[in-house]
């Protein structure tokens, strides 16, 4: 029974294929037809309940999601026309502001939560497509301030 197991183990892999599902390969911002999609620097992704890829797009400074059916690319967040150095806005999802998003997750109510890296904030977009920011800077330095869902983790509801 040993060696048994022992060949399962070192026979040959299934086939693995690799293929390209958005973005057509070119540096830059366009939503749309998956297949024509540009993107720059993917950062990191989550699935949200309904199977759509939500992933930053580091170097467009965006939230964006691949439909569940790989067909089209769209923008969630940011995009905000703000100046170099105040490259942050609060409010709704199109006027909305990131500086290199790094990280996502989803919570159980499907907010998205953003590490924004380059501003040293987290954020969400709200179920209602509003960006809240949060920080643990003193009040008078926040944006806004606002009420943190409950997180996957199953942490409390806190408030800054």
């Amino acid at each position: 029974m040993p060696h048994a197991a022992v060949a399962a183990a070192a026979a040959a892999p299934a086939e693995v294929t690799v293929r390209t599902i958005a973005g057509d390969g070119t540096c830059g911002y366009r939503d749309g037809p998956a297949a024509q999609t540009q993107v720059e620097d993917i950062c990191c992704f989550a699935l949200d309940a309904a199977g759509n890829l939500i992933f930053s797009d580091f170097g467009n400074d965006r939230i964006r999601k691949l439909s569940a059916n790989l067909q089209t690319v769209t923008t969630l967040a940011g995009g905000g026309n703000v100046d170099y150095y105040s490259r942050f806005r609060n409010g709704p999802a199109e006027s909305a502001a990131f500086y290199g998003p790094i990280g996502i997750a989803i919570d159980r109510a499907g907010n998205v939560l953003i590490a924004d890296g380059n501003n040293h904030r987290v954020c969400t977009i709200e179920s209602l497509r509003v960006v809240v920011w949060w920080s643990r800077e003193p009040a008078h330095r926040l944006s806004a301030r606002a009420h943190l869902p409950a997180l996957a983790d199953g942490a409390p509801e806190a408030h800054l």
